[in-house]
C-alpha cells in the first residue's frame, strides 16, 4: 500500500510532463513563410523549395505568401508585428537588411530590432565581368589600369542596388575611382558590358554563367570570400584585397519575440534540408551555395552588413 501512494504521485508527474511536452511541440498549426519577392524571383523560389521540405520535415504546412512590395519592407512589418510564436516567418535576400532600410529611413518597424534572424543557407555572391575584347584579363590588370586613369574607367550595375556598393566597395579597397553606371534593367545592363558600352561590369551570377560560357563576357573576380564551384578558376575579390566581402545571402527571420523552442526547430530542420542534394542543386541555379549561420553568427552578419553597406549607400546621391 505503501509503494502504491509512493508511485502514484510519480506516475501522475510523468503524465503530466508528457502532457506539456505534446503541447508545446511545435508546430502544431501551418506555418506562413512571407516571402519578400514577387513569384519567380530567386526569393519565390528558395522560399517555395524550403516551404515544401518543411512540411515533410516537420509534418505541418508551410505557406509562401509574395509580399514584394516596397523591396522587402511590407513583408518585413508584416512579421515584425505579428506574434512570437512561430507561425509566421519572414524569408528574405540580404539587401532587405543591408539597403532597403537606408533607403526608407522613415520605416515603422526597426531591421535590427524588430525581427530574429533564424537561419541562413545560401550566399549569393556577384561576379566582376568585362567585355570579350577587354584588354583586361585579371582584376589586377584591372586596377592597375584604373589607377593610371583615374575616373576614365567606368563600371555598371543596378543603382543603389549591392552591385552598386560592391563597385564602390572595390573603389575603396583598392584605392581606384571608377565611375558608376546605373541600369534600370538586366537586358539593358548585359547589353552594355557585350557591347563595350562599359568598361565592367557587377552583376548576379545566375544570369552571367550563360555569357560566360559563351564568350560574350569574361570573369575576373566574384565578391564573396571563397571561390564559385561553377567558376572555379575565378579568384576572389578578396584574394587580392583581404577585407573585401560584397555577396548576398538568403535567410528566415522571425518576430523579435520568437520562441526560441520554434526558432530552434526551424533552424535545425532548414540545416538538414539544404543538405539534400536538389536543394543545392536549386541554389546553385541561381547562382547561390550553401551556407548555414545560426544564432549569434547569423545575428552579427546580418549587423555588420547593415552598418557598412549603410556607410556606403550614404556616400551614393540619391
Amino acid at each position: 500500500m505503501k509503494f502504491t501512494q509512493w508511485l502514484m504521485p510519480l506516475t501522475v508527474v510523468a503524465a503530466l510532463g508528457a502532457t506539456a511536452a505534446h503541447a508545446q511541440q511545435y508546430p502544431t498549426k501551418p506555418v506562413q513563410l512571407i516571402a519578400a519577392g514577387s513569384a519567380g524571383t530567386p526569393t519565390d523560389i528558395v522560399s517555395r523549395a524550403l516551404a515544401e521540405s518543411l512540411s515533410a520535415e516537420l509534418g505541418q504546412r508551410f505557406v509562401v505568401d509574395n509580399r514584394p512590395s516596397a523591396n522587402g519592407a511590407i513583408a518585413g512589418e508584416m512579421v515584425a508585428t505579428t506574434e512570437g510564436d512561430g507561425y509566421t516567418l519572414l524569408t528574405a535576400a540580404s539587401s532587405v537588411f543591408s539597403v532597403m532600410p537606408h533607403l526608407n529611413p522613415q520605416l515603422p518597424w526597426k531591421p535590427l530590432d524588430d525581427l530574429t534572424p533564424v537561419v541562413m543557407f545560401g550566399v549569393a555572391p556577384l561576379v566582376i565581368g568585362v567585355p570579350p575584347d577587354s584588354p583586361y584579363n585579371t582584376l589586377e590588370e584591372l586596377v592597375a589600369a584604373a589607377k593610371e586613369q583615374p575616373g576614365d574607367l567606368t563600371v555598371g550595375s543596378f543603382s543603389l542596388a549591392l552591385g552598386n556598393l560592391a563597385a564602390l566597395l572595390l573603389n575603396e579597397e583598392a584605392g581606384i575611382d571608377l565611375t558608376f553606371v546605373g541600369f534600370g534593367s538586366s537586358a539593358e545592363l548585359l547589353t552594355a558590358a557585350m557591347s563595350g558600352e562599359i568598361d565592367v561590369i557587377v552583376n548576379g551570377i545566375g544570369p552571367m554563367l550563360p555569357l560566360f560560357a559563351a564568350g560574350s563576357l569574361k570573369p575576373i573576380a566574384v565578391t564573396n570570400t571563397s571561390r564559385y564551384e561553377t567558376l572555379p578558376d575565378t579568384p576572389t575579390v578578396s584574394e587580392t584585397f583581404p577585407n573585401y566581402d560584397a555577396a548576398s545571402w538568403f535567410g528566415i527571420f522571425g518576430p523579435a519575440n520568437m520562441d526560441e523552442a520554434a526558432r530552434d526547430t526551424i533552424a535545425s530542420a532548414v540545416e538538414r534540408i539544404v543538405e539534400k542534394p536538389e536543394i543545392r542543386e536549386q541554389l546553385l541555379g541561381l547562382g547561390a551555395v550553401v551556407d548555414v549561420k545560426k544564432g549569434a553568427d547569423f545575428a552579427d552578419l546580418v549587423r555588420t552588413d547593415f552598418e557598412r553597406f549603410g556607410a556606403l549607400i550614404e556616400k551614393i546621391p540619391h
